[in-house]
């Protein structure tokens, strides 16, 4: 009997959590609660920008990778998607932007945009998430990344808890 009751207790323990993380990590992306940076500590140097921003009736998550190449050169890679009030996952096109330089040299016609992957993003809490890229440009490998927040954006409040139900 007691066997079967610690059954039913780790089953329910089980789908709460699963509908708790679910539940934040929609609510992450819908509301903008994922803006801000992003890295893996153990990887200092590399990062992401995200922004959640809302166009028209739309949200939409922008994305910003900071990295290096094989050669060692700075290496940036953008992209943007549709999120939905429901998503607890976002797959954003990638790609990598290059070609122009600094100063009174830049020139935006030297700028060079090629497909990069495809970019998997989840966000596991407010300070947690875990991004999936998978690349499609020849000499690079794809990369999993467990990412934890490295800045908050003023004003945007965000708390590893469900939220409270309305009154």
């Amino acid at each position: 009997m007691l066997a079967k009751r610690f059954s039913l207790f780790l089953i329910l323990i089980s789908i709460f959590l699963c509908f708790s993380n679910s539940a934040l990590a929609s609510l992450v992306i819908a509301e903008g609660k994922a803006t801000g940076q992003w890295y893996n500590p153990s990887r200092d140097g590399e990062g992401f920008y995200v922004e959640v921003i809302q166009s028209g009736d739309s949200a939409l998550i922008g994305i910003a990778m900071y990295s290096y190449d094989n050669s060692g050169n700075q290496l940036w890679i953008v992209g943007t998607a549709p999120v939905s009030d429901t998503a607890t996952t976002a797959t954003i096109p990638v790609y990598r932007v290059e070609g122009t330089v600094w100063g009174t040299g830049y020139d935006p016609d030297d700028r060079v945009t090629t497909d990069f992957g495809t970019l998997t993003v989840r966000f596991t809490g407010c300070n947690s998430a875990l991004f999936q890229l998978r690349v499609d440009a020849e000499g690079f490998e794809d990369g999993d990344y467990s990412l934890v927040r490295l800045t908050n954006v003023v004003g945007i409040e965000c708390f590893d808890s469900p939220p409270k139900p309305l009154k």
